[in-house]
C-alpha cells in the first residue's frame, strides 16, 4: 500500500499510515491521503486486479489550527493536523503535561520539523510533579 502512494508524495516527504483509522495516510508535511476508494475487477480469464484511487483530503480551519474529519467503522472523528503528525510519527506523549508548538509560530506549517513539544505550564511545582510521576511509572514498568 505504501508503494502506491509514493507518487503523489513530494521530494522528502514521507507518509506513514494514521494510528487506529484504516485508509488513511498522514505525510511528514502534514498531508492526509484517503484511500478509501478501492477498485476491483476480474478478467474474462478470472485474473483478479485492483487500484486504489488516493484523494488527497482538504483541511479546515479550527481556532487557527488545520483540521481534517477521519472515519472508520462508522465513527467520525475530527482531528489536528499536528497532532496527527506528531504522533505517527513521534509517538504518543503526555497531554496533561505537554502540548505542540509550531517553532516558526505559523499555526499552518505542519511539517515534523516545524513541531516541538512544551510543557503546558512553566512553573517549576507543574515540571517537578511530571518529573515525579514519570519516575514511579518507570518503577512499575521495571
Amino acid at each position: 500500500m505504501k508503494d502506491t502512494i509514493s507518487k503523489y508524495l513530494n521530494e522528502g516527504e514521507k507518509a506513514a499510515p494514521v494510528l487506529g483509522f484504516d485508509d488513511y495516510y498522514i505525510t511528514s508535511t502534514g498531508r492526509v491521503f484517503s484511500s478509501k476508494t478501492k477498485f476491483e475487477y476480474q478478467t474474462l480469464d478470472k485474473v483478479n486486479y485492483g487500484c486504489i484511487a488516493w484523494k488527497e483530503l482538504k483541511p479546515t480551519i479550527v481556532r487557527g489550527y488545520k483540521t481534517v474529519n477521519l472515519s472508520n467503522r462508522n465513527v467520525r472523528k475530527k482531528f489536528y493536523i499536528h497532532e496527527l503528525v506528531w504522533i505517527t510519527f513521534m509517538g504518543d506523549y503526555a497531554k496533561h503535561y505537554f502540548k505542540i508548538k509550531h517553532i516558526n509560530k505559523n499555526k499552518l506549517d505542519n511539517r515534523l520539523n516545524n513541531l516541538a513539544l512544551e510543557f503546558r505550564k512553566k512553573d517549576k511545582k507543574f515540571i517537578d510533579k511530571y518529573v515525579y510521576q514519570s519516575k514511579l511509572l518507570r518503577c512499575f514498568n521495571e
